[in-house]
């Protein structure tokens, strides 16, 4: 299993332009935010589609948030954890850096068992 959060600490806009170019798509820098076409509709206009703080925002048509992940999974036609993977090998991140050890799952364990407590 990887750690989600391990990898999205490595997604600085300069890893995220290396994934734009290794994809080939075509982005522009606009005061802090990297703009691309929108993926998800066909006739949206420019570069509405905007990532900033770890996240894809559209600024097109639905006005969602969508993670690198799904980026690459409807780019590449992936699922989930295959475009985990193909994040983590593009940005040159070995397993060790975020796989999530027994440890790890363990300490997530317990926090999901205490927030189910407080509810």
């Amino acid at each position: 299993m990887y750690d989600i959060e391990a990898i999205n600490n490595y997604l600085t806009n300069n890893v995220v332009e290396e994934i734009l170019s290794t994809l080939n798509i075509e982005y522009r820098k606009e005061n802090g935010w990297l703009s691309v076409n929108c993926i998800w509709h066909d006739n949206a206009d420019g570069f509405n589609l905007k990532w900033r703080d770890k996240k894809w925002y559209c600024f097109s048509q639905c006005n969602r948030a969508y993670s690198m992940y799904d980026f690459v999974g409807k780019i590449l036609n992936l699922d989930f954890v295959e475009s985990v993977k193909w994040i983590a090998e593009v940005i040159g991140l070995s397993d060790s850096k975020v796989a999530l050890n027994s440890s790890k799952m363990a300490q997530r364990a317990k926090l999901q068992h205490m927030k189910a407590l407080t509810l």
